[in-house]
Order: structure tokens, then sequence, then C-alpha cells
């Protein structure tokens, strides 16, 4: 069985924004012009990204394209358990109503997760000042919902979120 995969490729318009040419190496048409090739000013990021997306569009598969990627049919049926073995531990976790822990996403996204206080036993989610219950956040939800009031992007001297009281 193949499956599609998207890729990245490099294409002509360059890795990095131009830098302008040496005094020294610059040469010039007979109208007085640069060659197109060198400049003489650094581009700025902002032309650096104008020049990649003129060339992304000019040029789409130059930077994206689909493969097939073979897949055999052993990797389709442990994929297949994979999902049938993770269904059942959701079904175990509503059951039991238990939340695990997932450690690895603490200060993912380049922040910390807005209820790091509740699994590290510093918060509770009974403490209004951190959270808020919100009784019908949405009608295809029941029951309430506990949400985080805020978080200040910025941390305290200890290396840990703020909360809005």
């Amino acid at each position: 069985m193949m499956s599609s995969a998207a890729s990245t490729t490099s294409s002509q318009a360059g890795a990095s924004a131009a830098e302008a040419t040496a005094l020294d190496a610059r040469k010039y048409t007979k109208d007085g012009r640069l060659y197109a090739n060198q400049h003489e000013t650094d581009e700025t990021p902002d032309e650096y990204k104008i020049r990649i997306l003129e060339d992304i569009a000019e040029d789409p598969t130059g930077y994206f394209q689909r493969g097939d990627v073979p897949r055999l049919e052993r990797d389709m049926e442990e994929a297949l358990l994979d999902d049938w073995q993770f269904a059942k531990f959701l079904r175990v976790a509503v059951r039991d109503d238990i939340a695990p822990r997932n450690p690895d996403a603490c200060k993912r996204f380049g922040r910390i997760c807005e209820y790091f206080p509740i699994c590290t036993g510093a918060g509770s989610l009974e403490d209004p000042s951190l959270y808020v219950r919100v009784d019908d956040p949405n009608t295809e939800l029941s029951g309430g919902l506990t949400v985080p009031i805020a978080v200040s992007d910025e941390d305290d001297s200890r290396g840990e979120p703020r909360y809005a009281p």
C-alpha cells in the first residue's frame, strides 16, 4: 500500500538573504547597473521574504513535492493495532475518570502549560484565582469545564508562569 507524504526541497531563490557585493568585486553593465547577481546593499528581511514568496509562487513544485511512501501490509496491521490499543486506553481512562500526565508536554510551544500547578501540586482546580468553572462552554459539551483564567507570558523569578488573580 502507498501513502502520500509532503516534502520540501530548496529552489534557486537562495537559502539566505542576499548580502551586498564587496566594492572591489562589483561589476557593472554598459549602462552602469550592477550585474543581476550583485547587490549594492544587504537584502532586508522583508525584501528576502517577498523574494522567497515570489519564487515559491512561480515554481511551487521546486519547493513542495508529493511522493509515494511504500507501506507494507505488516506496517498497516501494526498501525491498526496501535490505534486499537490507544482507543482501549482512552475507554479505560474515561471509565475510571483518570487523566494520565504527559510530562513531555509541560513546556511545549514556548511556555509552561496552564495546568502545570495542578500536576505539580502547587495549585488546585478549585482555586478561583487560577481557574474558573464554565457551566456550559459549548452546547455539545455536557457538565462543566474548568479553564485557566489567564497566564502571563512573563516568568517569575523562579522560572514559573505567573497566574492572573
